[in-house]
């Protein structure tokens, strides 16, 4: 099973009138030969003038948007890291609004000569952890647009954060309290900072060692609420969130207690591509766990399902072998099944499934499924005869 990576939904830089802005040609002027970010902008920044201020943080964010990496290095260049974070630390929704998500864009990128997970780290002892978390913790108090541009700044942090980092568990406790409340406090299920948050716990989630926090924070049964979803976006976040917790036992027997297979048997059955190729790597993630929650899987009616998404020639390649990991893993645990699940792996066309799944280009989908196979002929039976 390979895991996914969904990214936020970049927001347009806008210039002072909120009217997103189109001439690029401006652009060049905002880094110098050096690689520099432009003196007038560092001025400005640095001025105490708010419009001054403004018109700079406007500029940073519709460079970073634009050139990307190029501009990420200018501003490491140019020293400016400290008074991006100082500026969205003040109570000017103005301000944090463009520079938390340059804060993003910051963290998020990378390079042959700029690693992300330094940026991050960086980023984190200059203290700009902090300032998006306040925003995200007092959410009554913000405005969407300054609720999103926090959650899409923890997100970009989040997405590069490494277990390496120094106090990554007090930094993860923190966030995962502030996303957790935050998740549970906003209802409107269209809002980019909802989108934004669940996308950061994903990504906190994806890290082994934090998956404890997450649990600890008491927001499975609203991830599983989410992942009904009418809105794509935070159906998306969600079934990516519940991805990565399967990777642990108890995470798993937490889901499975939440009602999340109702919503994966949803989502493996809906139109939505995505939707699909998210269930099916979930339920892989099951399949490979315990017995217990391997045959929860089986009894909810997983199989079926799972071999239609093999059998369909026009379902995306990855999907195709997150199904067929998912069958395999329940065959797998063959020898530990009692009579009556071997007589369902077998009644349920099991065997043709894995068959199936041979034509798949994937060849660890390929191999894995080839292993069901033989598992199915070395403890012998009915099916045998249908090879």
């Amino acid at each position: 099973m390979s895991p996914i990576l969904l990214k936020i939904t970049k927001e347009p830089a806008q210039g002072r009138d909120g009217s997103v802005e189109e001439d690029e040609s401006a652009l060049d002027s905002y880094i110098t030969e050096d690689s520099l970010i432009a003196p007038d902008i560092i001025d400005g920044l640095r001025s105490n003038d708010q419009t001054a201020r403004l018109e700079a943080a406007t500029k940073l964010h519709r460079l970073v948007d634009k050139r990307g990496i190029t501009s990420v290095q200018a501003i490491i260049n140019s020293g400016l890291i400290p008074d991006i974070v100082a500026m969205i630390s003040l109570d000017d929704v103005k301000l944090q609004v463009p520079l938390s998500f340059v804060l993003g864009f910051l963290t998020a990128g990378s390079s042959e000569n700029i690693s992300a997970v330094l940026l991050s780290e960086r980023v984190i002892r200059e203290g700009g952890l902090k300032p998006p978390l306040d925003i995200l913790g007092n959410p009554s108090k913000q405005k969407e647009n300054n609720n999103y541009a926090a959650a899409s700044a923890i997100a970009g942090i989040t997405n590069q954060l490494s277990p390496d980092v120094a106090a990554y568990s007090l930094h993860i406790r923190e966030i995962v309290t502030i996303l957790a409340k935050y998740i549970e406090y906003q209802q409107d299920e269209t809002a980019g900072s909802l989108e934004a948050s669940l996308l950061a716990l994903s990504y906190i989630s994806s890290n082994a060692p934090a998956i404890d926090t997450v649990l600890d924070g008491g927001i499975i049964p609203r991830i599983v609420q989410l992942c009904f979803s009418k809105q794509a976006s935070a159906r998306h976040g969600a079934l990516q969130c519940v991805g990565y917790i399967l990777y642990s036992d108890d995470g798993t027997t937490q889901l499975i207690k939440a009602g999340v297979l109702e919503a994966l048997k949803a989502c493996i059955s809906s139109e939505d591509a995505q939707n699909r190729r998210l269930a099916c790597w979930a339920a892989s993630g099951i399949a490979a766990g315990t017995l217990d929650q391997a045959k929860a899987l089986i009894t909810a009616g997983f199989i079926p399902m799972l071999i239609n998404v093999i059998s369909d020639s026009e379902e995306p390649a990855e999907t195709g072998s997150d199904a067929a990991w998912a069958l395999a893993g329940l065959v797998c645990k063959w020898k530990n099944y009692d009579q009556d699940v071997r007589e369902t792996l077998l009644e349920e066309n099991c065997l043709e499934g894995l068959l199936l799944a041979l034509r798949l280009k994937d060849q660890s989908a390929v191999a894995i499924s080839m292993k069901g196979i033989l598992r199915f002929v070395k403890h012998g039976g009915p099916g045998n005869q249908r090879l």
